[in-house]
């Protein structure tokens, strides 16, 4: 008896459910038409007005100089940039590392074999 119940009010509360969310459908469908059928605009009007435009600088690109040959002074400045910009760039002789290479010092020790000569 408990059983039959319980199950009479599940079926009551699912039906309930149902409805109530066919009433939810129904007033969001008539809001939305609300909200496109009355829509009224209302722009905001701006209290600060300006006077005039702002002023606006313009900066156009020079013409370039175009010369009709190319002179030994315009090669050799070119080349000169182009050699100093490579040295500003290169590390400082101060601080590259020593690699270990041949030694080339002269102090080196002869073979036991070999005397040094003496001139």
């Amino acid at each position: 008896m408990a059983n039959a119940s319980n199950r009479q009010i599940t079926r009551q509360f699912r039906i309930g459910d149902k409805l109530a969310a066919a009433n939810a459908a129904v007033i969001d469908a008539q809001n939305k038409t609300n909200s496109v059928a009355l829509y009224n605009p209302r722009p905001y009007a701006d209290p600060v007005q300006p006077l005039a435009p702002i002023p606006v600088d313009t900066y156009l690109p020079k013409e370039p100089k175009v010369s009709g040959t190319l002179s030994i002074l315009d090669v050799a400045s070119t080349a000169m940039g182009a050699y100093q910009s490579y040295v500003d760039m290169s590390p400082p002789k101060g601080d590259t590392p020593q690699t270990s290479g041949p030694d080339t010092s002269k102090d080196k020790q002869q073979p036991e074999n070999q005397q040094p000569k003496e001139e």
